[in-house]
């Protein structure tokens, strides 16, 4: 059960890092367009990017924790 809660954990950490890529590539488009700094579309990517960067470090705690019961369990 245990490898099971690590793979999804990977995975959802996997997917929060990809759509931080994604929209770090939407604000480089944008700030390449001449949006200004502070329109709704940068802000709202902004504050996107910044909570899935908090939610994909405190999975990687998370999984690092059950990492390491995995390896005391062995």
């Amino acid at each position: 059960m245990n490898a099971i809660k690590k793979w999804i954990l990977a995975v959802q950490i996997e997917n929060r890092w990809k759509k931080i890529g994604n929209n770090r590539r939407k604000m480089g488009a944008l700030l390449e367009n001449g949006e200004p700094y502070s329109s709704p579309a940068l802000v709202r990517l902004d504050g996107e990017t910044a909570l899935l960067g908090y939610q994909a470090r405190q999975m990687e705690r998370r999984y690092r924790e059950l990492m390491g019961e995995s390896l005391v369990s062995a």
